[in-house]
């Protein structure tokens, strides 16, 4: 057996071929990312062993074209997350030294040693691949409209903070299209009741008390602001304006996308049957389970590998569970939103998370606890492709509840 460790860069990645005793074969190499390198790795995978299934890989990331390209040729592939390294560069050197060297070898020997612990790395299929690619960058345009409303925010304060009075969320679609039309104090100063009314209502917003609210704001004075910061700062807010509802639009294709991917989908439906499993949920449910009912042999992979359930140690008489560090944090996010979401929608899932409180956790340790059995309930519908049922599961709980007093009672 030989074992492979891939160092992974955003241009490329350091790569070592070590043998069944740890012995480094190949010294560490660099290999670019692009067909020709890729045919060059295997020609040098092919000068320590001529059968693929002899050579186990580890990589720090399951989406990669090099994961793609390697998974299409056979080779068997192991995920050794940048969390796991944290701990496992500790049995190599105890000076805390980082380097893609170092890291080439630690990825290949755990797979060697390690190897039953690790997740394995499997293809998914074109429906799973499209949903992941347009969650993650639903996600991703996500965090980047957030970090501009973060700005938004900031140059406001400065220039016009009356205006964080107008509106509840200074990033909604309303409240961005009046700061378009009204970029500076002096625009909205002079405008009438009716004048407000007609502008909300030509954006859908009927509110009459939003109407109020901003004819209350502009009836005050605002703190007299350097001409130069009101000219450079509204010209920044306006670019940043456009620049969310660039966001907005392409996240709306995205979604539409995504749905019509799910439409349909059996797989889709079960998830959607679940409390709280709205429009976001579902395609993530969807990816965290995909499509094979093999790759995981119960609910405990799913926790383990999203980082549900603790880390167990112990030494005789002596045991503590500890956060789980060594996670896939996008699964966790994904699951802790839907636990949240959840709160409202099933009545067992707020009893439940208002125990654990009860009992001295937090809010985001109870909505692990919670997350973890909602995966439990998923796995299980998902395997049998049966929807959730409220009434049923809270039957199964109460049955549950009554038989494990039983047996106490007999005991």
């Amino acid at each position: 057996m030989k074992y492979m460790g891939i160092d992974w860069k955003d241009k490329g990645y350091t790569v070592r071929i070590i043998d069944e005793n740890g012995k480094d074969l190949s010294g560490s190499f660099e290999v670019k990312k692009n067909q020709k390198e890729f045919e060059t790795l295997l020609e040098k995978i092919r000068k320590h062993s001529s059968d693929y299934r002899e050579v186990f890989i580890g990589i720090e990331t399951e989406r990669d074209a090099i994961v793609d390209y390697l998974l299409g040729l056979g080779f068997r592939l192991y995920l050794v997350s940048p969390n796991m390294m944290k701990s496992l560069r500790k049995r190599y050197t105890g000076s805390g030294k980082i380097s893609d060297d170092l890291d080439s070898y630690v990825i290949a020997d755990a797979v060697r040693t390690d190897r039953g612990k690790l997740e394995v790395i499997k293809g998914k299929s074109e429906k799973i691949r499209r949903i992941e690619f347009l969650y993650r960058q639903m996600d991703a345009a996500g965090k980047d409209r957030n970090r501009l409303i973060n700005r938004l925010t900031s140059f406001l304060k400065e220039y016009f903070p009356a205006f964080l009075d107008f509106f509840e969320d200074a990033g909604g679609s309303t409240a961005l299209a009046f700061l378009q039309e009204y970029p500076i104090f002096k625009d909205v100063k002079g405008l009438s009741k009716e004048e407000i009314r007609s502008f909300l209502r030509s954006r859908h917003y009927y509110k009459e008390s939003g109407v109020r609210k901003i004819w209350k704001a502009i009836r005050g004075t605002q703190v007299k602001i350097d001409p130069v910061v009101v000219e450079a700062r509204s010209k920044a807010a306006l670019s940043l304006a456009k620049r969310i509802q660039l966001i907005d639009e392409e996240v709306k294709i995205d979604q539409k996308e995504l749905k019509e991917i799910i439409e349909g989908d059996q797989d889709g439906e079960v998830f959607e049957s679940l409390p709280g499993a709205g429009e976001k949920t579902v395609p993530g449910l969807m990816i965290i389970f995909g499509e094979d009912r093999e790759r995981y042999e119960n609910a405990g992979g799913i926790n383990a590998l999203s980082g549900m359930i603790p880390v167990t140690k112990s030494s005789g008489n002596w045991e503590v569970h500890l956060f789980r560090f060594a996670c896939n944090h996008f699964y966790r996010n994904i699951i802790i939103q839907w636990a949240y979401a959840s709160l409202n929608e099933s009545e067992w899932a707020r009893a439940y998370y208002n125990k654990k409180r009860a009992e001295g956790k937090n809010h985001y340790h109870a909505l692990r606890c919670l997350g973890r059995l909602w995966i439990k309930v998923a796995f299980a519908l998902w395997k049998d492709r049966q929807k959730y049922n409220e009434d049923r599961h809270m039957a199964a709980l109460q049955r549950h509840r009554v038989r494990n007093e039983l047996v106490k009672r007999i005991a």
